[in-house]
């Protein structure tokens, strides 16, 4: 089941070198462009009780290739990820997959290409983050609560799920 798992979050896509004004006015250059593939699902958004990324590092804003065209996202890397309460949701043009896991941890090569980064730091300060809305700072070791991780793609040498739960859901 894990790889099944995988091919939901494991999605190819495809980032171009872009330039982009942060929030802070600095241009920002894609430093390492993926190869040409495109994104196969339309929509992936995903919801974690908790988030814990260590090795973190914010490297700008990427155009992803998509069905619908580029499409603007932030790229993160980090040398682990551990969610908790994960739920997950993929939608394609024949129907939506739901995906329900206790525990995420991703490791080795973790990669997150995000259109929308909300949740709170430590629990308490609420962040929204969008390609139009970068993070100005992030520290090599964070934590979040209440995440929201919307248009996403995940990669990672390793993923490993507990009680993961899939199921197809009709397209309405």
């Amino acid at each position: 089941m894990m790889i099944v798992a995988a091919a939901v979050l494991l999605l190819p896509i495809t980032a171009q070198p872009c330039l982009s004004e942060t929030t802070t006015g600095r241009r920002i250059e894609n430093p390492r462009p993926e190869t040409s593939i495109m994104a196969t699902a339309d929509e992936v958004s995903m919801r974690a009780a908790t988030l814990t990324m260590s090795g973190l590092r914010y490297e700008g804003v990427v155009q992803v290739s998509t069905a619908a065209g580029p499409r603007p996202r932030l790229r993160f890397s980090a040398d682990s990820a551990k969610l908790s309460g994960v739920r997950g949701l993929m939608s394609t043009r024949t129907g939506h997959v739901a995906l329900r896991a206790d525990s995420l941890s991703l490791s080795g090569g973790v990669v997150v290409h995000v259109g929308r980064f909300s949740a709170r730091l430590l629990g308490l300060i609420p962040l929204d983050f969008t390609p139009a809305a970068p993070p100005p700072l992030v520290l090599p070791t964070m934590s979040f609560t209440a995440v929201v991780l919307d248009d996403l793609h995940l990669e990672a040498d390793t993923a490993t799920m507990k009680k993961l739960v899939m199921r197809p859901l009709p397209r309405t």
